[in-house]
């Protein structure tokens, strides 16, 4: 099998009410309505509900305060030059009597005028806007771009999960060996921000992925991580298809060849949605089985389904496969919000 035939299991998911051990009626349907488009909308910027008319209100009123101070400061030049006579100059500006002075003033206007602007928080607020909402009460220590770096190279998300406090030790972990030790370090943290998150999804269009990631939180509390792992990778395989139901688009996200530069597809996503896909990207890395590929010990989407092996089921895998499925139907939850 190679590592993108995902689409044969994601297309079809079969016997649902046999994996929850539940009757049919118990069991909500999965739905298999596009979460891209239709009643939700395409969100092309995915960028959260903010004001941003307010955010620059003070940038318009200092740069309209800056034009009009400048324009009455070179009325009197420009009249001297005899513009309104035709198309030449009598005189260059530089020729102008007073022009230093002219320049002195103009460079004090610019800095009285838009200092309070550099010195407000404007900036400030619109960076910690672009954090995942989970991390904005850590915006004094983390910025977007280090969100933006970390989830380039890492198939563990940041959107929406986990608590600022995880993150802020992920994003500090000086490698990705040590990252992995966060998740069991902090795995019971985790856990919980997972679940309270999937209770927060509330939308019947998700209702039936929401039923069988409870499933798997309540395996995970048993202590049956194996299963779990197994449920949540089937789960994000399904959500993936209803983001992207077209085949080739979806190899786009499933189908990570080694040493790739992120995706167009990606590169184009406002930064909300690009960072609840790149962690995604990365844990779909090619895998293939008829090739001899060595089982990973890291998660790997396509080694989970096509090499069951403790080597890729384990604790630290399955709480990184929660924490995918969680943020991308987190993700999900929110859109059907606007």
């Amino acid at each position: 099998m190679n590592s993108d035939d995902e689409d044969a299991t994601a297309e079809q998911p079969e016997g649902p009410e046999d994996l929850a051990g539940k009757e049919p009626s118990q069991t909500p349907s999965v739905s298999t309505q596009n979460l891209r488009f239709g009643t939700l909308g395409n969100d092309a910027l995915g960028l959260p509900k903010f004001d941003y008319s307010k955010l620059f209100a003070p940038l318009a009123t200092q740069v309209a305060t800056l034009n009009e101070g400048i324009t009455k400061s070179f009325a009197p030049a420009l009249a001297s030059t005899q513009i309104g006579e035709g198309l030449g100059f009598q005189k260059t500006l530089g020729e102008i009597s007073g022009m230093g002075a002219l320049q002195e003033s103009i460079r004090k206007l610019v800095h009285e005028t838009l200092h309070p602007l550099f010195a407000s928080d404007v900036f400030s607020r619109l960076a910690r806007s672009m954090l995942p909402p989970n991390l904005r009460e850590a915006s004094d220590e983390i910025d977007p771009e280090q969100v933006y770096r970390f989830l380039e190279e890492e198939g563990i998300p940041l959107y929406l999960i986990p608590r600022a406090a995880v993150a802020k030790r992920l994003l500090l972990a000086p490698d990705h060996t040590t990252r992995r030790k966060v998740l069991n370090d902090r795995f019971d943290a985790i856990l919980d921000d997972c679940q309270k998150q999937i209770s927060r999804c509330t939308s019947g269009m998700i209702a039936g992925e929401v039923h069988f990631i409870q499933d798997g939180i309540n395996a995970m509390r048993g202590e049956n991580y194996a299963s779990a792992q197994a449920l949540f990778t089937v789960t994000l395989d399904t959500l993936i298809s209803r983001f992207y139901p077209e085949r080739l688009e979806r190899k786009t996200i499933t189908n990570r060849s080694k040493s790739t530069p992120v995706p167009e597809l990606i590169e184009a996503m406002g930064i909300h949605e690009a960072f609840v896909w790149l962690p995604i990207w990365n844990s779909h890395g090619q895998f293939w089985v008829h090739k001899g590929d060595r089982i990973p010990s890291d998660y790997s989407r396509h080694a989970t389904i096509h090499a069951v092996s403790k080597v890729q089921y384990n604790k630290r895998n399955c709480i990184q496969a929660l924490m995918l499925v969680t943020s991308l139907i987190g993700y999900a939850q929110e859109l059907t919000e606007r």
